[in-house]
């Protein structure tokens, strides 16, 4: 059984290339290196081809393209086989979004707030005011919006497996609300010139059946695809009147017919500029791809922790290192719910759970006591190494140098001032003042105001926090907070040659 606490961890980057089985080939080095643990980077399902993990897709799915279940049996095997633990760098945050491999993304395109999924993620639905239950702004056009209808580059689709329609913009899939499927059955009929078909015939009496607002409902709307895909003959006729959506075939008519679908629609596609002041998600910093989650809620909790409490029950993880703690809107609550969890999974006798944070912490920040945290990542003692390593006696001569190469004879500490404030003006505008508008509301009154303090706020503090609840903060005045953990700043970056 590994120890409780590491003494001594090895970082490994897995990739496509570098899986469970080659992790698992070098167990028994580690093992003669005095390793006590392996700590890897997420390896839950990630977008295809990623290179560093961050970007799941499927918090319940080992990635495929690192071996999936059976690599991972490999290297459960080899760790047991030498005594080594395994810690995961696990994503509570944010997931890979956009694209065509983020199931509950897909089903909120679909759905709106009626996916049982639009609760997971953190989106003002209010700001899409003219849609009438909202939307989702999807910044990922590469031109604006009108040229990109109008040269095809958003083209609609039938999937004829799954009786299901969908735009697509290049790689990107936008699913058609299922309440639409009805007048695209009806114009793709008559533009294919097949009323007269006894298949025609039957996709129109199929629009008839699914004609009105809210037909048909979630529930019933697998009935409707399963249908429709089962109609014999109905793929040839459908691709044939689909060109009336097809604006190098039919012209302005055309793109005039897939700009009123795609009004009706649960999102608004846009160019990637505006995501700089319109985007209604919650992203990681200001990567579009990437959506922040609303950890926060149970059920969000719940979803993404069903393989991850899977593994701790299993006895094959040992520890997680915890991504991004501040992009969370209550990190104490998180990991008392983590604990909580981790509790009725493993049997008490297993002694504590250990789990680092990552948390970047300025010169005289101390961490706040978090619920079962071990410290964190310990990118402070990477900073005290550096100042070994460095003569700081040069750097007078370097601000000498930055002046004379700037002509800019502010000191040092005025420049980081107004460059945090540049930062906060620009790139991350919009969620500023979603995190400044009143909880529940979509007025923006007073929001100016209320920017301006927090603009100045931000700016002033020396580094990023985590927002700390009721309960945390009467705890960390009580008591004298903890350093981070020794054993995870010995924590050593590797690749293997």
């Amino acid at each position: 059984m590994p120890a409780i606490v590491p003494t001594a961890t090895y970082r490994l980057q897995l990739t496509a290339r570098f899986g469970f089985a080659q992790a698992a080939a070098i167990v028994p080095y580690l093992k003669a290196l005095g390793i006590s643990h392996l700590y890897v980077s997420p390896f839950l399902k990630a977008r295809h081809g990623s290179t560093h993990g961050y970007d799941v897709v499927d918090h319940n799915a080992l990635n495929p393209e690192l071996g999936g279940e059976e690599g991972f049996q490999l290297l459960s095997a080899a760790l047991a086989e030498s005594d080594l633990g395994l810690i995961l760098d696990f994503v509570p945050n944010h997931m890979g979004v956009h694209y065509d491999d983020n199931a509950w993304w897909l089903d909120v395109l679909e759905w709106g707030r009626a996916s049982p999924y639009a609760d997971f993620f953190d989106i003002d639905w209010s700001l899409l005011a003219h849609r009438p239950a909202g939307g989702v702004l999807l910044p990922i056009l590469g031109t604006s919006y009108g040229e990109a209808l109008e040269r095809g580059d958003i083209e609609l689709r039938y999937n004829a497996a799954e009786g299901s329609f969908s735009a697509w913009y290049y790689e990107h899939r936008l699913p058609i609300t299922p309440e639409r499927y009805g007048e695209i059955l009806e114009k793709v009929v008559s533009e294919a010139f097949a009323r007269d078909q006894p298949v025609g015939w039957q996709l129109i009496e199929l629009a008839a059946r699914y004609r009105g607002p809210h037909n048909p409902l979630r529930e019933k709307a697998s009935a409707l695809k399963t249908e429709l895909a089962g109609i014999e003959g109905a793929q040839a006729i459908i691709a044939r009147g689909l060109e009336a959506y097809r604006p190098a075939i039919g012209g302005l008519a055309a793109a005039l017919s897939l700009h009123g679908l795609l009004e009706r629609q649960h999102y608004r596609l846009a160019h990637w500029r505006l995501s700089a002041s319109d985007i209604n998600y919650r992203r990681f910093f200001d990567i579009n791809s990437l959506a922040g989650l609303r950890v926060e809620d149970t059920r969000t909790f719940a979803a993404i922790h069903r393989l991850v409490a899977r593994l701790i029950a299993e006895g094959r993880l040992h520890g997680l290192r915890l991504d991004h703690i501040d992009g969370l809107r209550d990190p104490q609550q998180y990991l008392q719910r983590l604990q909580r969890l981790i509790g009725s999974v493993r049997p008490a006798q297993r002694g504590r759970f250990y789990i680092v944070v990552e948390k970047i912490l300025a010169e005289h920040e101390h961490l706040p006591r978090f619920t079962g945290v071990a410290g964190t990542t310990g990118y402070e003692w990477l900073n005290m190494l550096s100042r070994v390593l460095v003569d700081g006696d040069g750097l007078a001569r370097l601000d000498e140098t930055w002046h004379r190469a700037s002509g800019d004879p502010q000191p040092f500490q005025e420049i980081l001032l107004a460059a945090k404030r540049r930062s906060i003006g620009s790139r991350r505008a919009t969620t500023r003042h979603a995190t400044t508008r009143p909880s529940g509301s979509a007025s923006r009154s007073g929001s100016s105001s209320c920017t301006s303090r927090s603009t100045a706020l931000i700016s002033r503090h020396p580094a990023p926090r985590a927002r700390i609840g009721r309960s945390s903060t009467a705890r960390s005045r009580r008591r004298a907070p903890i350093g981070s953990a020794p054993t995870a700043a010995s924590s050593m970056c590797c690749a293997m040659p």
